[in-house]
């Protein structure tokens, strides 16, 4: 039996199109976690790349409304309790303030803000939007 042999070039190209294509897919269907994902890519070129690959396909899913799809599905699917809402603490006036306590070695300010450095994976990026 002869048959023609399978190139391998041929097999690599259909492998990285079927890549592209996915990913081109992924972020015309959810824009918002490809906009997340490069948001995290390292400064640098990474970053400068991975913006510039998503941004026009997010604005491209925009205007057709491509995400609601996946929006709704997850409003249905999210069936947990409803959020509490805690009132607002209120300090006892009895207690001593932890500026008396701790005083603050510096204020920062604008034109000298004050850097924190938060090191970690990627729980860490809820911190620093926390902060």
């Amino acid at each position: 039996m002869t048959g023609s042999a399978r190139s391998p070039r041929r097999d690599a190209a259909r492998l990285l199109l079927l890549a592209v294509a996915v990913l081109v897919l992924a972020n015309l269907l959810a824009p918002d976690a490809a906009a997340r994902w490069a948001g995290t890519q390292p400064e640098g070129w990474r970053r400068n790349v991975a913006g510039a690959l998503t941004d026009p396909l997010a604005r491209v899913s925009g205007k057709l409304s491509l995400g609601q799809p996946l929006e709704q599905v997850t409003e249905l699917l999210d069936v947990g309790p409803a959020p509490v809402t805690f009132a607002p603490a209120v300090r006892n006036p009895a207690t001593t303030a932890v500026s008396e306590v701790l005083p603050a070695v510096r204020l920062g300010s604008a034109d000298d803000p004050i850097r924190i450095l938060a090191v970690g994976d990627s729980l860490m990026l809820d911190l620093q939007r926390g902060m």
